[in-house]
């Protein structure tokens, strides 16, 4: 069940975690857009970084400096962002589980059962299964010899629109991400980016990256920055695509 946390500084109010995007420069990754958690106080209006907010940006900037090293290495380098629910994880497998409902991928999700997963299912973004469909594909992404002409990254959106109803979704996220490189056996650090929303995740590209997502309105803010999208649907034809998109892919 979902309870408040009280001010930690005045001890009367309640607070709530907000998200700004903050500019951030560094070779290879100039003017990067990284969210910066934070908690308001809804009495005292004070705000201030907790433990897990502080954890979640020393994740983000670990993300963002990892990239700009992988970028430094590989000058012109673009990157390949993979979306994580319905693409590398199965975010629908667990939904129909925990529901038992018979959604199917990008299907819109009732608001009714949107409550009952936010209520009883908090820690669900930790616990998804791997979609085993993409698995020959990422192997492809992080073997040099087939995805090495790219940097490869996550980009993942919070649920809905307000982080505070999701309080261990952005950690839950990046500790997936870890748990999956690691069933991979893979020996390559990938960072993980948050939009932190979906209508946000544009303002990570730059001309020439390419994002792989399973929502048609990232594909399109994508490309109208100056990216390349593939809407995901199934393995094959995004296999198609990346051997069309990817040399030596």
């Amino acid at each position: 069940m979902e309870t408040k946390q009280q001010c930690s500084l005045c001890g009367q109010g309640y607070v709530t975690r907000h998200i700004e995007l903050v500019k951030r420069q560094q070779i290879g990754c100039e003017n990067a857009l990284v969210p910066m958690y934070y908690m308001v106080c809804d009495t005292c209006t004070s705000e201030y970084v907790g433990n897990v907010e502080s954890k979640l940006n020393k994740q983000q900037m670990v993300a963002f400096r990892t990239l700009s090293a992988q970028q430094k290495l590989r000058d012109n380098m673009k990157t390949i962002y993979l979306d994580m629910d319905d693409v590398t994880a199965d975010w629908v497998g667990y939904v129909n589980t925990a529901l038992g409902a018979t959604y199917l991928p990008s299907q819109q999700v009732h608001s009714a059962d949107w409550n009952e997963l936010r209520t009883y299912h908090q820690r669900m973004y930790r616990d998804l299964l791997p979609n085993q469909s993409f698995i020959p594909i990422f192997r492809r992404l992080v073997d040099p010899q087939r995805g090495g002409s790219y940097a490869l990254a996550f980009l993942t959106a919070l649920p809905h629109t307000d982080a505070a109803q999701w309080p261990y979704a952005p950690l839950d996220k990046i500790r997936w991400v870890d748990r999956y490189l690691i069933e991979m056996d893979t020996k390559v650090e990938i960072p993980v980016f948050l939009g932190p929303y979906a209508h946000q995740k544009y303002l990570h590209c730059k001309p020439g990256d390419i994002l792989i997502d399973d929502r048609q309105s990232n594909c399109t803010e994508w490309e109208a920055a100056g990216g390349i999208a593939h809407m995901y649907k199934n393995a094959d034809d995004c296999m198609t695509f990346l051997k069309e998109n990817v040399r030596n892919f």
